[in-house]
């Protein structure tokens, strides 16, 4: 009896091109939906320079003007200040549902700074409520993630490291009284 090799059977060619097909389409729809977040964003009555300015703030963030080993980053802060200050009302609304909590809180920030006093207590009442998205902010060496109440409270208004001076002439400056922060400090239910 001669003797026959074993025959190994290797799957056949259309099994091989419909997990590869279907792996590929895997793929295509994970990369797709990655993106689905930023879709919604419709850009169309903002201003290109602010525009700019979110996409790079989006991507790296708060900062104190101080970087890494005391290296300043002084125009990074004032392009945060130049999208609170140079926003209009509706752009900020616009930010304020932005999918990112760095650009939310700025948002808020503006908002609190140019509205009249009952919709400060509005907006600040909204930003308490505003934890889904976390503020990325960095000072010196150190990194933080936190709230958006946190970052208004410990930021903006100084609530931080008990700096009370600062903490007055913060509050003279957006128009909001000392009682204000509680809406802030209160955690939302």
């Amino acid at each position: 009896m001669p003797y026959e090799p074993k025959r190994i059977s290797m799957p056949s060619n259309r099994w091989v091109y419909s997990f590869g097909s279907l792996l590929l389409l895997s793929f295509f729809l994970l990369y797709q939906l990655s993106f689905e977040e930023y879709r919604w964003v419709n850009w169309e009555n903002f201003n290109p320079d602010l525009k700019e300015i979110v996409l790079a703030i989006e991507k790296r963030g708060l900062s104190s003007g101080i970087g890494a080993e005391g290296i300043s980053t002084e125009w990074e802060l004032k392009e945060q200040k130049q999208l609170v200050q140079l926003s209009t009302a509706p752009e900020l609304m616009f930010l304020k549902d932005y999918p990112n909590g760095s650009i939310r809180s700025l948002a808020y920030h503006g908002l609190i700074l140019s509205s009249e006093y009952p919709l400060k207590k509005k907006f600040l009442e909204e930003a308490a409520k505003d934890t889904i998205y976390q503020v990325d902010y960095q000072a010196g060496c150190l990194a933080y993630e936190m709230t958006i109440p946190e970052y208004l409270l410990n930021i903006v208004f100084k609530e931080e490291y008990d700096m009370l001076p600062f903490q007055r002439k913060a509050l003279l400056k957006y128009g909001l009284k000392p009682s204000d922060l509680d809406i802030l400090r209160r955690l939302p239910s």
